[in-house]
């Protein structure tokens, strides 16, 4: 693998000689590798394309983004980092090899990340960094963009592809679900409200990151939140996805795949946190119709990703990395019950967004 790596290295610009390379193992999606080198770190992936299925479009998308929030972020002082990618020899911003598969290259962010939040401090400033992140891009008109993957977070489009997961069974895996199968039928009808809004155009389209899962906000060593990472699914969206999909990662008082899940319900103080910081940098934007729904999103978010995990679970684990044979089962269990203790505290989170906005 080591010399494949090496030839996809030399297509781009020279970096200088290469010292190391290590597999990165965080990620869902794409094959990802730290390059070290005598001119500094820099960060190589394989691009997933049986997930992304127009790899130039999305790279169209990200240098659109990327451009953006810089020339906003230096006229602003916000000092708002994005990944800086490196052309290739011919001058391009990603390379196709003789397989057919994409790679790009980025100069690495030195940061950390949180698989957990636990300081109430570090949700609130990673949230004000979500809110900025939307606020740099509120003037982008999002028609300049391409859907990377289409009806990303549509739940019509998901609950079908439920349902033909369920009716073909090909593995036969249903009859180890049958309970987390009718407990996901049930929140379909709970969080259904606000897919049925968005259908009839309450909420307007923004540009949005759609997987601010809180181990993709980037910290430095000061813990000040300096950006976003894995910008693939930046396209046209809610911000409620984006919300949503935070505190199901952000007030998660354990990490997305736990196995106990009596370790897992939802961390009030860190929601708290998050609803204010986030709320710090987007009041100036937000619409009525969104901060109305922006509890319901937490829950919806994490319904789409428990039906998706479940999906790949009775597919046969074609769409996500797994560890071992149930782990997208155990995510899938691991959700269910987040959602349990969301429905616990929803009017405490519905009272607490109603406070940070007035």
């Amino acid at each position: 693998m080591s010399d494949i790596l090496f030839h996809q290295i030399s297509q781009f610009t020279t970096i200088g000689d290469v010292l190391a390379i290590e597999q990165l193992t965080t990620g869902h999606i794409n094959d990802s590798y730290l390059v070290k080198a005598r001119s500094g770190k820099y960060m190589i992936q394989r691009i997933n394309h049986f997930v992304f299925k127009n790899v130039p479009q999305l790279m169209e998308n990200m240098l659109l983004i990327s451009n953006h929030i810089k020339n906003k972020s230096a006229t602003n002082n916000t000092g708002f980092v994005v990944p800086e990618l490196v052309n290739t020899n011919s001058g391009n911003c990603f390379y196709t090899d003789e397989t057919g598969d994409f790679w790009r290259m980025y100069r690495f962010i030195e940061g950390k990340t949180y698989d957990v939040v636990t300081d109430p401090l570090i949700a609130w400033e990673g949230a004000g960094a979500v809110g900025l992140f939307h606020a740099l891009l509120s003037d982008l008109d999002v028609a300049q963009l391409y859907y990377t993957i289409q009806r990303f977070h549509d739940m019509d489009f998901r609950m079908d592809n439920f349902h033909e997961a369920l009716d073909s069974d090909k593995l036969k895996r249903s009859m180890k679900c049958h309970n987390e199968i009718n407990k996901l039928f049930n929140f379909a009808r709970e969080v259904s409200p606000l897919h049925e809004q968005g259908k009839k155009g309450l909420f307007p389209l923004r540009v949005t990151h759609n997987d601010t899962k809180f181990n993709n906000i980037l910290f430095d060593k000061n813990q000040k939140a300096i950006g976003l990472i894995d910008l693939d699914t930046v396209m046209p969206g809610y911000l409620l996805y984006d919300f949503g999909d935070a505190i199901r990662t952000a007030a998660n008082t354990a990490v997305e795949d736990e196995a106990d899940l009596s370790a897992i319900n939802i961390n009030m103080e860190i929601y708290t946190a998050y609803v204010k910081g986030y709320l710090k940098n987007a009041q100036s934007f937000i619409t009525t119709a969104e901060t109305d729904f922006l509890a319901l999103s937490a829950k919806y978010m994490t319904f789409i990703m428990a039906l998706r995990f479940l999906t790949d679970y009775l597919d046969g684990d074609i769409y996500y990395k797994i560890n071992h044979d149930h782990h997208n089962l155990q995510r899938a269990r691991a959700q269910i019950k987040l959602i349990e203790s969301m429905n616990i505290h929803f009017l405490q989170m519905q009272d607490i967004i109603a406070k940070g906005i007035n």
